[in-house]
């Protein structure tokens, strides 16, 4: 202020700069950290006649990094600081740490610093290092503690230098299981792992369950069969005194199915196990018949609560009009065969079926007082009809006449017994008159020679009883003739 040159060492301000004075008053120019009375460092800019920096930042001196607060002074305590968002960590005196790697803090902790640059990694997250996986929090302390620890949607496990393990495979840590994906990554989502050629049920707290017994994951049965974890597959199970099947992909299999001995067996849906007892199940619109000991019964006739039904090689139930070995029959929607005789119609066609649910084809039959012979398909024949050796007659409408009697047929005369059958080859008597029905069953109305009797018929077949005695008896007009010759002789 007097004009008087300062001689005494130490930082001065002069405006708004400050300079470091040497002993003797001479201004220190060149580049380099000073250190003042107080006890206080400071740097000394290069290529500013002297000028100290004043503003905080970081610099490079003697061969180290530092940093500058704000108004000039080095920081000389130990720990960390933060200067443009990163954080820093000084050591002892006031050199800020620069070597890449880890460090540890006065309380033990342990930091990274990625780069020479200096800054302490402060991120949350997995970073590698020389090959190896850690992690830091968002604080920048470095995990250094053996055990699993969550990130994110995963878990990880880490040893007590906190090197994630990075190996796939299964891990054993406090009584539990796990299985660490290639990565680190323990997943934490309940789902069924395969590895090799076993399958897991990985639970949503990251570990594999251990434990014999079913579970249910997104509406399917599984069910771990040993202390490894490994799930039943293609395998039958015994567990509570109920029996489960494992499919090849593990899923334990519900509803009808076949299982490998060929038989079909049915699980509940809401459970997995095996129904062991007698009983009907369905499944969509289809039913079956389950046997004592969980056989579904197949290719045989069913009696159950009075009800009868057949099922198919598959063991569902034959519904509608169908054909079983051979034979035809009716059964309900449900199977349940017809249980009382009578007409059915299907797709616009009459049939009849017996009690029990038979179809009547190539057969005979009476209902309501009607006779009717059917078919192959259970049709009514119509007109002259074949049928086991005998010959009948079916109206129109399919009814056979089955009243005894003369009845003309297709312009010609034939002989119906009572029952049906048609006269075939031989004399009949009818009304007190003689007839002959041919081998067609026609009934003759011309001449022809029985016994090697001519015998005569008039134009409706009737043949007098003379002529019916003769040619039964074989007796000829020259026998007769003979015979009246003799006769008279003999008088």
């Amino acid at each position: 202020e007097n004009g008087t040159v300062r001689t005494a060492r130490g930082v001065q301000a002069t405006g708004s700069d400050k300079y470091y004075i040497q002993d003797g008053g001479v201004i220190q120019t060149s580049a380099g950290i000073v250190t003042d009375n107080d006890g206080k460092k400071y740097y000394v800019q290069p290529n500013t006649n002297g000028k100290i920096r004043t503003t905080e930042g970081l610099i490079n001196a003697n061969g180290k990094k530092w940093h500058v607060t704000d108004g000039g002074s080095i920081s000389t305590q130990k720990g960390f600081f933060t200067f443009n968002g990163a954080k820093y960590y000084s050591v002892e005196g006031g050199a800020v740490r620069t070597a890449v790697g880890f460090f540890k803090d006065a309380k033990g902790r342990k930091f990274y610093i990625p780069k020479n640059t200096g800054a302490v990694r402060a991120t949350a997250g997995l970073f590698t290092y020389k090959g190896k996986k850690y992690y830091s929090s968002a604080s920048g302390i470095v995990r250094a503690k053996k055990g699993i620890f969550k990130y994110k949607n995963n878990k990880y496990y880490s040893s007590k230098s906190g090197a994630v393990r990075t190996k796939k495979g299964f891990l054993a840590y406090g009584g539990k299981k796990y299985y660490v994906r290639k990565g680190g990554a323990i997943p934490m989502k309940a789902s069924i792992l395969k590895v090799g050629k076993y399958r897991y049920y990985n639970t949503k707290k990251g570990w594999i369950r251990t434990t014999r017994g079913k579970f249910k994951l997104k509406n399917k049965f599984y069910f771990v069969d040993n202390k490894k974890g490994r799930l039943a597959t293609n395998k039958a199970v015994k567990y509570k005194g109920k029996l489960y099947h494992a499919g090849k992909k593990s899923v334990l299999i519900v509803g009808v199915h076949k299982w490998k001995n060929n038989n079909y067996y049915y699980a509940y849906p809401e459970s997995g196990a095996i129904k062991k007892s007698r009983g009907i199940v369905s499944k969509g619109d289809k039913y079956y018949f389950v046997q004592k000991g969980g056989k579904i019964a197949v290719n045989s006739k069913v009696s159950y609560k009075g009800n009868k039904y057949i099922a198919g090689k598959k063991g569902a139930f034959k519904t509608g009009l169908f054909s079983w070995k051979g034979d035809k029959y009716y059964a309900s929607k449900k199977g349940v065969l017809k249980a009382n005789e009578g007409y059915i119609t299907v797709n616009g066609v009459r049939y009849f079926v017996f009690a029990g649910g038979e179809v009547a084809t190539n057969t005979k039959y009476t209902y309501n007082g009607a006779t009717y012979i059917v078919d192959g398909d259970g049709q009514p024949r119509k007109g002259l009809i074949n049928y086991n050796g005998s010959t009948y007659y079916a109206y129109r409408d399919g009814e056979v006449e089955t009243s005894k009697g003369i009845y003309r047929i297709n312009g010609d005369r034939y002989f119906i017994y009572s029952g049906g059958k048609i006269a075939k080859g031989g004399f009949v008597y009818y009304s007190g008159v003689y007839y002959y029905a041919g081998n067609s069953g026609v009934i003759r109305t011309s001449s022809f020679t029985y016994n090697g009797v001519k015998v005569t018929p008039n134009s409706s077949g009737e043949i007098s009883v003379d002529d019916y005695k003769k040619a039964i008896n074989g007796i000829t007009d020259d026998d007769e003739n003979n015979s009246d010759s003799n006769t008279n002789n003999n008088q």
